[in-house]
C-alpha cells in the first residue's frame, strides 16, 4: 500500500470513529430523556392510583353496611386492579431509576 491509500484509510477510520462517538452521545442523551420521562410519568400516576386504592378499600370495607354485596365485590375488584396497576407503576419507576443511574455512570466514565 502506498502512503496515499494509507492516509485515505486513516481519514475514513477517523470519520467513522467520530460518527460512532456522536451516535453514542446521542443515544446516551435519548436514554436519559426516556428515563426521565418514565420517572415523571410513574410519579404522576402514583398519586391518583393511591387515591383510587384508598377510596375503593373504604367502599369494599362497607363500614356503614349500606352497600349491596355486588357493590362491595365491585369495590374489591377495583382495589385489586389498582393494586396491580400500582405495582406496575412502581416497576416502571424502578426501571427508570436504574436506567438513569446506568446512564450517569457511563456518562462519567
Amino acid at each position: 500500500m502506498n502512503n496515499d491509500s494509507m492516509e485515505h484509510m486513516r481519514q475514513e477510520l477517523a470519520s467513522a470513529r467520530a460518527q460512532l462517538e456522536a451516535q453514542g452521545r446521542q443515544l446516551a442523551l435519548m436514554s436519559e430523556h426516556k428515563a426521565g420521562f418514565l420517572a415523571n410519568v410513574s410519579k404522576e400516576l402514583r398519586t391518583p392510583v393511591e387515591t383510587i386504592l384508598t377510596l375503593s378499600k373504604l367502599l369494599a370495607d362497607n363500614s356503614e353496611g349500606n352497600l349491596t354485596a355486588k357493590q362491595v365485590e365491585f369495590a374489591s375488584v377495583i382495589h385489586g386492579s389498582g393494586t396491580n396497576l400500582l405495582a406496575l407503576v412502581n416497576e416502571l419507576l424502578a426501571l427508570a431509576e436504574a436506567e438513569a443511574n446506568a446512564s450517569n455512570k457511563s456518562a462519567s466514565a
